[in-house]
């Protein structure tokens, strides 16, 4: 019977303990208009309008640095990986 009792608390406890944690961690964590335009320089952060098929209304893409670079890997790659396996074989003659 004790422990049923004592489990509650203990729960109780660790959840108190965790927000407390939390809370402090937000304290430290300001955002303000100068800060968040810092973090968008120091990881790269832009938006741009891509034109989507079907419609004459843009959608807004925002990306970081290391997501364009990432994508501009995987297209050379697609690309690179295109030539190398669609090209003709040159045909034999005269054998």
């Amino acid at each position: 019977m004790k422990t049923s009792h004592t489990l509650p608390i203990i729960a109780l406890l660790l959840t108190s303990c965790a927000t407390t944690t939390v809370d402090k961690q937000a304290e430290q964590l300001v955002v303000t208009p100068e800060t968040l335009e810092e973090a968008k320089k120091v990881v790269g952060y832009e938006c741009t309008y891509v034109k989507k098929t079907g419609t004459r209304i843009n959608k807004k893409v925002c990306t970081t640095l290391a997501q364009r670079e990432a994508a501009k890997k995987r297209s050379e790659q697609f690309v690179n990986e295109y030539r190398e396996n669609n090209i003709p074989v040159p045909k034999q003659t005269g054998q």
